[in-house]
């Protein structure tokens, strides 16, 4: 049973002239009673009195009895000259002293306190006793160092970042300088497929880093239908084929039965597997195994990817999948990355109902991820979106208009439309759009949304509500790849929303529906 903290009398503590005032109202009482702190009541050579109720459950006292004449100072592990003796000291001097400290309490349970110790004085002005308050700063101090790790993994990840930007724009940098050297002919196909290559590495960057955004916001969602692991799996190595190669691994994929089908988003499948491929390419030694294997287990479907690479140290293993980790040691970062690989996977896994779990020995022992999925339907079905039946083959001569402001970008788009044999027409701001769209017939409106001036959206908006483009077909080429940019492209009336960079025969086939 819990002991009653003792009635200690506060008059006592008070000169006589005092004590009727002092009896004439439980005020005092009633405040350390109700206080949500630790406030300890000492006499002056700073031996404990009393403690409030609220005290004694922060301390995890159950009887404050045998504390009655302790010294208060042995209990934060006192020693001359330390904060604790020096707040003591001014506090019987008639000053306040404070300090912050770490004490545990009668349990053993580690807390953190900022103490504040006090003199409390007679009519005259004289110290008589002590109060010491202590606040509970532990749960303040860990959000302070959650906070502190969290702006030193920002810091981190924006140096990542920086790195992993450069990387490829310094390859493509070096691929076009080799295009305009002379006597370099042989090598013009090689800076194209680097500059290719780089793009699309780039590009999956910045969908990697939208991914993230859309699914901590909870705005993902998930396209669902049957697909067939097999099919995921070898578009998943055929993406990280190059990685492979480029690094002489050996890689094994067994899909046993290869007829296994899931109710799942394929493209975010694809994306799972291609980030454990990656990255068990990135972090093993040139010439290393990797070992992809697929098979049914009870109801589940269970995919594991297993290298003999670099490994995972103990202590690093429970941080493997939050974001924007970099694994210190064991990972070392000219192997790259930006540290949310692993944070999709496990959060697109569990978008399908599965789940994900890592497993090393150690530094240099190699690493294992398990993916398990579901094979029944855990989710409800979404119907995928309707793709339209384009038409494949060249487009016929069309009346275009580019509205972008960037020039290099309008102006590369211009030759690759008018190559084609279509008539195409170029302005670089909204005002100068609605201008040139109400001076000729237009069929296609090709419009980049973050414009100087009127914006995208607002350019067409006016021009539907104009006659003279109601028949024109308006896409979007924009930056801008977000649910909420979806939503006012359909507002505005735009007919597509294709988000940059975009592939040239993608638009081409979808222009090419019209005719």
């Amino acid at each position: 049973m819990t002991t009653p903290a003792p009635t200690y009398d506060l008059t006592l503590m008070l000169d006589p002239e005092a004590e009727e005032a002092v009896r004439a109202s439980e005020a005092t009482r009633n405040i350390l009673e109700s206080s949500g702190d630790c406030i300890a009541v000492l006499d002056l050579d700073g031996r404990l009195l009393y403690m409030n109720r609220p005290g004694m459950s922060l301390m995890e006292i159950d009887d404050f009895t045998p504390f009655v004449g302790e010294d208060w100072l042995k209990s934060w592990g006192e020693a001359e000259g330390k904060a604790e003796r020096a707040s003591l000291t001014a506090a019987k001097a008639g000053h306040e002293g404070r300090f912050q400290g770490y004490r545990p309490t009668a349990k053993g349970t580690p807390k953190w306190w900022d103490v504040f110790v006090t003199p409390i004085r007679d009519a005259k002005g004289r110290p008589q006793q002590l109060v010491a308050i202590s606040r509970d700063m532990t749960e303040l101090n860990r959000v302070e160092q959650a906070l502190r790790d969290d702006d030193r993994r920002k810091n981190e990840f924006l140096a990542m970042l920086a790195h992993e930007l450069r990387n490829p724009l310094d390859a493509v940098s070096y691929a076009e300088q080799i295009l305009h050297l002379p006597g370099m002919e042989d090598m013009q196909e090689w800076s194209k497929d680097v500059i290719g290559r780089q793009v699309k590495h780039l590009s999956r960057l910045i969908d990697d880093l939208l991914d993230v955004a859309r699914i901590t916001e909870r705005k993902i969602k998930l396209r669902m239908e049957r697909a067939t692991l097999s099919a995921v799996i070898d578009r998943s190595v055929e993406a990280s084929k190059h990685l492979i190669q480029e690094k002489k691994h050996h890689l094994t994929v067994t899909v046993e039965p290869d007829t296994i089908t899931l109710d799942a988003d394929p493209t975010r499948l694809e994306q799972i597997f291609t980030n454990l491929i990656s990255n068990a390419a990135k972090y093993t030694n040139e010439g290393g195994q990797i070992v992809l294997t697929a098979r049914l287990e009870g109801g589940e479907c269970v995919v594991t990817v297993k290298d003999n690479g670099v490994g995972i140290s103990a202590e690093m293993l429970p941080f493997v999948f939050d974001l924007f980790t970099q694994v210190g040691a064991s990972l070392h970062r000219s192997k790259g990355g930006l540290g949310i690989g692993l944070t999709l996977v496990k959060k697109l896994t569990e978008l399908h109902g599965g789940s994900v779990q890592a497993r090393s020995q150690g530094i240099g022992r190699g690493t294992e991820f398990t993916v398990r999925l579901p094979m029944t339907k855990s989710v409800a079905l979404e119907a995928p979106l309707p793709v339209p039946s384009y038409v494949e083959g060249p487009l016929k001569k069309s009346r275009i208009l580019i509205v972008e402001d960037s020039a290099d970008t309008a102006r590369g788009l211009s030759k690759r439309l008018e190559v084609l044999g279509n008539e195409v027409s170029t302005v670089h701001n909204g005002l100068a759009a609605l201008q040139m769209a109400r001076e000729q017939r237009i069929d296609f409106i090709l419009l980049d949304i973050g414009l100087p001036g009127l914006s995208g959206y607002e350019v067409a908006s006016e021009l539907r509500k104009e006659g003279c483009c109601q028949v024109s077909v308006i896409v979007a080429l924009t930056g801008y790849g977000q649910e909420e940019d979806l939503r006012r492209s359909r507002e505005a009336n735009i007919d597509h929303h294709l988000v940059k960079p975009i592939e040239f025969n993608t638009l081409l086939t979808l222009l090419s529906q019209y005719h």
